[in-house]
């Protein structure tokens, strides 16, 4: 690789600094743009650059640096682990480990004695425009089943509001519906009121001939949408699989709730 260019002095370098502030002729970042699947990140320069002085040499994914902040992710590498370019566009590699929820911020900047202008004027190694949120791509799921109901025992016409609760906010459209374990017939309940919350309420009626010695839901699988949608707010379908029932983050395992639909007959 050609060498680098370099200052004479400090006093020199201080010059440079200034006339790039007060002509703001120095290239910059104009934009941030990043792959559905956060794969890439493109960042757009005011004008073409170059990875020495001279107008000549082309960037590498070394010329870059990234970081990222909040969020559960973490970058593999704060380098680049590709590039592309094209016209004034660069597209770099992010190497991304766990799963982003959204709340990551990543920040692009040129490293120093990096990148030129075809004039040898530096990029600054602080840039705006240059940081973007990474895409929530992560289905919410389900965390655990309970009930706002206390424990007992619950008879006809009774109503045992069953919640579940997701690792993250989700939003509801239409009636989701979930299939409780009653007996010789299953009651299956509607979705009744927490879109936009983390947890959402199902509304269950004890009806007569019901019975349960600890309530539960009939399987993993028995959340279902019912031709409705529960999606968190970057739009991922949320995953439906339940606890196995009995299990702990189950109905069963959380609450003690008996169902007694027998009504009293005189012998």
């Amino acid at each position: 690789r050609p060498p680098r260019s370099t200052l004479s002095s400090s006093s020199a370098a201080s010059d440079v600094y200034k006339r790039q502030i007060l002509t703001k002729d120095f290239p910059v970042i104009l934009s941030t743009s990043l792959a559905s699947d956060n794969s890439t990140v493109s960042v757009s320069f005011s004008e073409a650059v170059f990875n020495v002085t001279g107008g000549s040499g082309s960037l590498e994914a070394s010329d870059f640096s990234f970081s990222l902040s909040g969020g559960v992710a973490s970058l593999g590498s704060i380098t680049p682990t590709s590039i592309s370019s094209s016209s004034n566009v660069y597209t770099l590699g992010i190497n991304i480990s766990n799963n982003p929820n959204g709340y990551e911020l990543l920040v692009v900047n040129p490293k120093d004695d990096s990148i030129y202008d075809s004039d040898n004027n530096e990029a600054s190694t602080s840039q705006k425009n240059n940081s973007i949120n990474l895409n929530d791509n992560s289905a919410p799921s389900v965390s655990s089943i309970s009930s706002i109901s206390t424990n007992g025992t619950y008879g006809i016409g009774n109503v045992v509001q069953i919640t579940t609760i997701f690792n993250e906010e989700v939003f509801v459209t239409g009636t989701p519906q979930i299939t409780l374990e009653t007996g010789s017939a299953d009651a299956v309940i509607n979705y009744a009121v927490g879109s936009g919350t983390n947890t959402l309420v199902f509304n269950y009626t004890v009806a007569e001939g019901d019975t349960a010695t600890n309530l539960d839901y009939k399987s993993t699988s028995s959340l279902v949408l019912n031709n409705g949608s529960i999606k968190d707010v970057a739009g991922n379908s949320a995953s439906l699989t339940l606890a196995s029932p009995s299990s702990t983050n189950s109905l069963g395992a959380n609450k003690s709730i008996i169902i007694d639909g027998n009504a009293p007959t005189i012998k």
